[in-house]
């Protein structure tokens, strides 16, 4: 049975200088999870699964590739994902 652990995180409020808001306290729960493990039989399938087409998208007419931040990121971290358990060998 997964446990639900809920964290707050409790701060003064926060005025933003470059956007007119106030910043305010937010709640955030945790679940246990066996996904997107380090290392494991499926790390790697799971973890590709994040970033499709190696994190780049073909757009207009003349399919011009372009890299989503966000998938950019995400191809980051299992790279430095991979190097934790395989090493860096030149």
């Amino acid at each position: 049975m997964k446990q639900e652990i809920s964290h707050a995180i409790y701060a003064t409020p926060l005025q933003s200088e470059t956007w007119n808001l106030t910043l305010k306290k937010v709640r955030m729960s945790l679940q246990e999870t066996v996904h997107y493990q380090l290392d494991s039989p499926e790390a790697d399938e799971e973890w590709a699964l994040l970033y499709p087409g190696e994190g780049i998208v073909y757009l207009q007419d003349d399919h011009k590739p372009f890299t989503i931040s966000l998938f950019h990121q995400l191809q980051c971290l299992d790279i430095v994902r991979k190097e934790i358990i395989h090493g860096y060998h030149i």
